[in-house]
């Protein structure tokens, strides 16, 4: 994001290695190719530098491995393509409490780290072929579900992140960007915050940083006047960045001094040989793409040969900008394509609103009717019915292999404790189910169980995750208490559950927004609900011991089940995840938690129980990380969050 001035002499014009940049649109497959990309990479990178931001942490540090993450994952794409420029979009900024944006230390700068309690935003970019993907996001050091962020720092954090929520159902094909401002600037005075003014958020182009349109925060009466409306167009890309205060708004510059720079068009015969030296190293590394002074070979010569450049607009400064002393900034930005079929969110972390506590929030109800809209594009129902069937099919006839092999006690391997078992038939089944799937979905991605580790990660890409045998132990053990689950996300989102029980033959299955079915033995088909429980004390409860046996889970698990066993009738253990999950959203069982299991262990579940009315969430009452290995599936909210209050151990798995 970069300020609004009064006239933009550093517009972008020409194109670097990519002919008519017109025509170099994401109606073009392999360009969205080239964003998705690089939004993969962003995202991954993004995640590896905020666990860096940890208290004692240096900031250059972290700013470097930033960089270095970026390089070194763009190096690993088009290596054969040697005309096609890749790597950094944006440099890493770590910018904290009141610092607005653009803080990227040198080495030469005196060090500093983070401590707890303060608030962190991290910002970065990559490209491939000029096609740029960027994001930022905002934690603060040392917060957990169970140390929560409260007063001030929660207002702005929340501000931002459901001013991003407005952005993204806002920015699509038909709307006008001043409806994006008017929303933004509404969700931030819901929370006593302001927007930093006179702020853009820009379309992008290939090479094109600004690339035309823009979208204003909190301008003055003379920049609403003067700021040029427009209407968003299918195929467009946008970078679009909320950047929230607990001050007034405006920002000032301070000791900081600028790293972070850009070429712009503009013409000029530098007079001093360290310029021109300077200017014709940045042309040939970063042509049109913000730097730091960081990645040149000689800082100081760097910072000599810099100010020529900046006198005369060759380069523009991205200055490092403040509010101040004492006042909290958040951000949140994302990149967003406007495809046909929608928006496409490429870039942006998840963030859970329950992490923060504060007295204010969303009562206006033309917020709420925007927040309730989907923010980004779904998936035909048409498609996911043709998915559907052939996932029944498939749990099917992996059925019939789970109910042939089940009891023949041939030794299985053990994965990662002798309580972890993968048996030739998982194998035999996942293969069988991925085979199946790529001839009909070669496009599609594939994450299951007994092949996680030579698989692609879980994006926003059409994605079947699939667990062969959910029981295995039961299932070498001829306990007939063993199924199939293939769950199916898109944009990350559940929204095709499938499990299938051989034993019994039940068939559970659901499409998100289409309720959830049992389909039993005599081919009778009924709905699924969840049961009413109203209270702990009357919940019938169904947990495990789970095949991780280190200490710290057996204090967690033993704790926990004592805790959860005498406030409640009764603790079950059946042996299977996803059937444990169908026991809740039959009415059969009233709430089910574990620490330990994986994705694929309740993505189908996940479909089927919120389908069926049930509630969802992590172990601490808070919104559900699919990947965080553990959760609470209940038959309403309410007892979800009192088990999350009487669970004693929590135990943090995701690493």
């Amino acid at each position: 994001m970069s300020e609004s001035k009064d006239k933009d002499s550093s517009a972008i014009t020409g194109a670097v290695g990519g002919g008519d940049v017109e025509k170099n649109t994401i109606a073009t497959d392999i360009v969205v190719t080239k964003y998705k990309m690089a939004g993969e990479m962003v995202n991954r990178v993004l995640q590896q530098v905020l666990d860096k931001c940890v208290a004692g942490a240096s900031i250059i540090d972290i700013c470097e491995f930033g960089d270095n993450q970026i390089n070194e994952e763009t190096k690993k794409v088009f290596k054969k393509e040697k005309e096609i420029k890749k790597g950094i979009a944006f440099p890493t900024c770590v910018s904290v409490n009141n610092c607005v944006c653009h803080y990227s230390p040198l080495k030469s700068d005196p060090i500093v780290t983070l401590k707890d309690g303060d608030m962190v935003k991290v910002d970065l970019g990559a490209h491939i072929d000029g096609y740029m993907a960027l994001a930022a996001h905002t934690i603060v050091i040392g917060a957990t579900m169970e140390n929560r962020i409260k007063g001030r720092q929660a207002d702005a954090l929340l501000a931002a992140y459901y001013g991003s929520e407005v952005a993204l159902r806002l920015v699509q094909p038909g709307n006008e960007n001043i409806a994006v401002t008017d929303a933004v600037q509404k969700v931030s005075d819901t929370f006593k915050c302001k927007p930093i003014s006179g702020m853009l958020s820009h379309q992008t182009k290939q090479y094109q940083m600004d690339g035309g349109k823009t979208i204003i925060q909190n301008p003055t009466d003379i920049q609403r006047k003067e700021h040029e409306k427009c209407e968003f167009l299918v195929h467009e890309v946008y970078a679009i960045d909320v950047l929230i205060t607990t001050g007034d708004g405006k920002t000032r510059e301070m000791d900081s001094k600028t790293t972070i720079y850009r070429k712009t068009d503009e013409n000029y015969q530098l007079k001093m040989k360290a310029s021109r030296v300077l200017f014709s190293d940045i042309d040939k590394k970063f042509a049109n793409m913000p730097f730091t002074l960081r990645a040149l070979d000689n800082e100081q010569k760097a910072r000599m040969g810099v100010v020529e450049c900046v006198k005369h607009k060759l380069l523009e400064p991205y200055s490092v900008l403040y509010d101040k002393d004492n006042e909290m900034i958040a951000q949140f930005k994302f990149t967003v394509l406007l495809m046909p079929s929608g928006s496409h969110k490429i870039t942006g972390l998840s963030f859970d609103p329950s992490i923060c506590e504060s007295e204010y929030s969303i009562e206006d109800e033309s917020l709420k009717t925007i927040l309730a809209k989907e923010g980004h594009a779904k998936m035909e129902l048409k498609e996911l019915l043709e998915r559907q069937s052939l996932a029944i099919r498939l749990a099917k006839q992996a059925g019939e292999i789970i109910k042939k092999a089940s009891g023949n006690m041939i030794l299985p391997d053990e994965k990662c404790s002798f309580a972890d078992l993968v048996t030739e038939s998982d194998k035999a089944v996942e293969k069988m189910v991925f085979d199946e799937i790529k001839k009909q979905y070669p496009d599609d991605k594939f994450i299951g169980e007994e092949s996680a580790n030579e698989t692609d990660e879980w994006s926003d890409d059409p994605t079947w995750i699939i667990d062969p045998i959910d029981g295995t132990t039961n299932f070498v053990h001829n306990f007939p208490f063993c199924c199939i689950s293939i769950g199916f996300t898109y944009k990350r989102q559940p929204c095709l559950g499938v499990i299938y029980h051989p034993h019994l033959d039940h068939l559970y299955t659901a499409i998100k927004g289409h309720g959830a079915k049992l389909t039993k033995s005599n081919g009778e088909i009924i709905d699924i609900h969840v049961r009413p429980c109203p209270s702990l004390s009357q919940a019938l409860v169904v947990a495990e011991l789970g095949s991780q046996r280190d200490e710290a889970k057996r204090e967690c698990v033993f704790k926990n089940l004592e805790s959860i066993g005498w406030a409640s009738h009764g603790i079950r253990s059946l042996g299977s995840a996803a059937l444990n999950i169908c026991s809740v959203a039959s009415g059969q069982m009233d709430a089910f938690f574990e620490f330990g299991p994986y994705i694929w262990d309740i993505c189908a579940g996940v479909v089927i129980a919120t389908e069926a009315g049930g509630h969802v969430c992590d172990t601490t009452g808070g919104q559900l990380d699919l990947q965080g290995r553990r959760f609470i599936f209940a038959s309403n909210e309410k007892l979800a969050k009192e088990i999350a209050t009487k669970l004693v151990v929590q135990l943090d798995l995701k690493k």
